[in-house]
């Protein structure tokens, strides 16, 4: 019976270890899994840094599609409003590039 217990602690631990590697070494990413980022260890505490929430699950924000180990653990919620403030920085940039872009070449003409 003892070893039956401790066949399932080690069992527990083996799998938790793989979850540990695999979520620090694995980046789901527009329907596309890849392999071999080497992100930042996953908080012991499991809080957001941004909220200090502690009841969602967190989530690997990366600063560039150039880097993916680049970036940090935050809560689905800080996430999304993020993706969401960046999504409009670029388009607020975009539409200034061409606003200036049509300013420029009407004085140039």
């Amino acid at each position: 019976m003892i070893k039956e217990a401790e066949r399932s602690t080690a069992l527990i631990y083996y799998y938790a270890k793989g979850r540990d590697y695999r979520r620090q070494h694995k980046l789901r990413l527009r329907g596309r899994v890849i392999r071999g980022v080497n992100k930042a260890p996953y908080p012991e505490n499991g809080g957001c840094p941004c909220c200090g929430g502690t009841e969602r699950r967190l989530q690997w924000h990366h600063w560039a599609d150039e880097n993916y180990n680049n970036g940090l653990w935050m809560c689905t919620k800080c996430h999304f409003m993020l993706e969401g403030v960046l999504r409009q920085m670029r388009l607020i940039a975009k539409g200034l590039r061409k606003s200036l872009e049509k300013g420029f070449s009407s004085t140039i003409k």
